[in-house]
């Protein structure tokens, strides 16, 4: 999703062979970003990632200014801080 002050995307890691099954999920639940599939799971340890769900936030530079792991709180005060600088840097 994306406006004029930012932009979502997703990443699946799901097997290499559930590309289709990723592609239908989208499809089927109206997902409204760009969401990528990393079947060989090079994004986990790029970011080093040890379990899912995590989300991470970059400010317009491409600097990680916010990371989570687990389901995120959309009242959490710390996405929303984060968020907010993100926006002004």
């Amino acid at each position: 999703v994306e406006n004029r002050r930012w932009t979502v995307g997703g990443v699946s890691i799901d097997s290499t062979d559930a590309g289709d099954a990723v592609r239908d999920f989208v499809a089927d639940h109206g997902i409204p970003y760009l969401v990528l599939h990393d079947g060989e799971g090079r994004s986990l340890s790029a970011f080093g990632v040890e379990a899912v769900p995590v989300s991470f936030l970059f400010n317009k530079k491409g600097l990680l200014v916010w990371s989570h792991r687990g389901p995120i709180d959309p009242e959490d005060p710390s996405l929303n801080e984060a968020l907010e600088n993100a926006l002004r840097s």
